[in-house]
């Protein structure tokens, strides 16, 4: 199963629900994408969301983004991973080149350690991306720039 590009999923979501008149195929495509969204929340057995990964997501939350998290599974190594999309409401995917905040966040698994590593992410901010090294630079990030 590919795994969606869930920022765009929540911004086409964002942008469909704040229609004022939504059609039956509006209404539709809402149920789709919030369907698609909770099959990649789910984490695959045995596994749990990383504390770092939960901790940041509800930072995010908690300053006015909004986050999602999707599962995957490496292609060569087939162990899970974890990515945390975190995007700024404003923040529309094609539309606004002066305001994209989004920050990506990535955690695999470690068959050394027998646990969770960070293993880097993205933000974009205006035109640029920049690397993400630790959560506590995407908190940062995030807490200078509230919704």
């Amino acid at each position: 199963m590919p795994i969606p590009n869930v920022a765009a999923l929540m911004a086409e979501l964002h942008t469909r629900a704040a229609f004022r008149y939504r059609t039956d195929r509006d209404n539709a495509r809402i149920a789709e994408i919030t369907d698609t969204l909770a099959r990649h929340a789910a984490a695959p057995e045995g596994y749990t969301l990383p504390p770092a990964a939960a901790a940041l997501g509800d930072h995010a939350l908690r300053e006015g983004w909004i986050s999602a998290i999707r599962w995957g599974t490496g292609p060569s190594t087939g162990r899970p991973y974890v990515v945390l999309d975190m995007r700024h409401p404003a923040y529309r995917p094609g539309r606004d080149r002066l305001m994209p905040w989004m920050v990506v966040a990535v955690w695999h698994t470690s068959s050394a350690a027998g646990g969770w590593y960070f293993s880097g992410g993205f933000c974009r901010i205006g035109e640029g991306a920049h690397g993400v090294h630790n959560p506590t630079a995407a908190a940062n990030l995030i807490t200078c720039n509230p919704a």
